[in-house]
């Protein structure tokens, strides 16, 4: 990731760069390292709505690894504290964590055996001290309902709510969540309503899309969403179905992100090929956009 208020290249807008929310990747760990690295905030991978909910909130204290980084100066005569790090790799601390532990209540003997030997189940695990006021929690939801429930549940442990609604994969399409919203605004814009309404007003609500067929299309979804009480939205400058490796439609992303800053006070944040600091410049002066989003590219660094 990049430093806090990167700068374009003519010295201009500045803008700030998040960890963006990957399944099996957007975990403890690579937050923590996104946040060492100067991310501004981290997204934790999507959860689903109803997973959310089967779990039981544990707070606790563990041994956390926090990574030093390039150009960090080591003192070999310090401790493990926040002084310094006797390990110029990094150091480890005690550190309070709340952890969201699937219930045990309806498992089978077998799953409860099973435990035994795997642990027990951490569906999310946040670090308080590291990612404060610094992580999102992105939800995956197809119900109004089951949405404002989760976010509910867990709002107090995290800066901001996230809905995913351009995940194009079939686990997520066939119930009715990620990219299957983008078909039904009015269903994406009640899980808006529903989630703001449910929740203080500090707390944002946001959401991630993809590029609709067609500009006038994404145009007009993005307008529902922010009536409807989105504060943030993230443009993936790729289609529904396009692969990763096809190249983002990066020249698409203008009147778009032009359309969300309309509102005044609503961020918009753009997503697709940002491999470096000049690529994130680059694009946020193509696009005018506040913020940029980095996936697959964070582990390439």
């Amino acid at each position: 990731m990049v430093k806090n208020e990167i700068s374009c290249p003519s010295g201009g807008k500045k803008f700030k760069a998040y960890l963006a929310p990957m399944v099996r990747a957007s975990t403890t760990p690579l937050r923590i390292l996104s946040l060492r690295y100067g991310a501004d905030a981290v997204y934790t991978e999507e959860i689903i709505d109803k997973s959310i909910l089967g779990c039981d909130r544990v707070e606790r204290s563990v041994e956390v690894f926090r990574p030093s980084v390039k150009g960090e100066r080591y003192d070999k005569n310090a401790g493990d504290g926040d002084g310094g790090s006797n390990n110029p790799d990094g150091s480890r601390k005690e550190y309070r964590v709340i952890d969201y532990v699937k219930s045990t209540a309806g498992m089978s003997d077998r799953q409860r055996r099973k435990m035994k030997t795997t642990g027990e189940p951490i569906l999310l695990r946040i670090v308080p001290e590291i990612e404060g006021d610094r992580i999102v929690f992105q939800i995956g939801t197809g119900d109004s309902i089951l949405a404002s429930q989760a976010a509910e549940k867990v709002y107090r442990d995290v800066s901001a709510i996230n809905i995913n609604m351009g995940c194009p994969k079939k686990f997520s399409t066939a119930g009715g969540m990620g990219a299957a919203l983008l078909d039904d605004p009015q269903r994406a814009a009640d899980i808006v309503r529903s989630i703001r309404s449910a929740l203080p007003s500090h707390i944002s609500v946001s959401a991630k899309i993809r590029l609709l067929k067609d500009t006038p299309s994404t145009i007009d979804f993005v307008r529902t969403l922010v009536s409807a009480g989105a504060s943030s939205i993230t443009v993936h400058a790729r289609t529904v179905g396009m692969k990763e490796q096809d190249e983002a439609l990066l020249e698409r992303l203008r009147p778009v992100i032009d359309s969300v800053k309309q509102y005044g006070g609503v961020e918009a944040v753009v997503n697709g090929d940002l491999y470096n600091r000049e690529d994130m410049a680059r694009v946020v002066e193509m696009s005018g956009a506040d913020s940029v989003m980095v996936a697959r590219p964070s582990f390439h660094h």
